[in-house]
């Protein structure tokens, strides 16, 4: 819903991550990842802040991707 998965100690205790897709259509590029020890992200950083900036950053490489294919 949100277009980003969250990890929230289910690889490895006390570990958490936030990820996004890049991705074109129904191509997949790769991904985007902001990842740390469970004490770093905490609260509405790992819930609102952290999220926002790797959605953010992976739209933003979508767009610099379709306009490469563009040229």
């Amino acid at each position: 819903e949100r277009g980003v998965a969250f990890n929230d100690g289910e690889a490895m205790d006390s570990f958490r991550a936030v990820a996004a897709p890049i991705s074109t259509g129904d191509q997949v590029h790769g991904s985007i990842v902001i990842s740390g020890p469970e004490n770093r992200l905490q609260g509405k950083r790992f819930t609102d802040t952290i999220p926002d900036i790797v959605a953010g950053t992976a739209n933003a490489l979508e767009l610099e991707i379709m306009s490469e294919k563009s040229v």
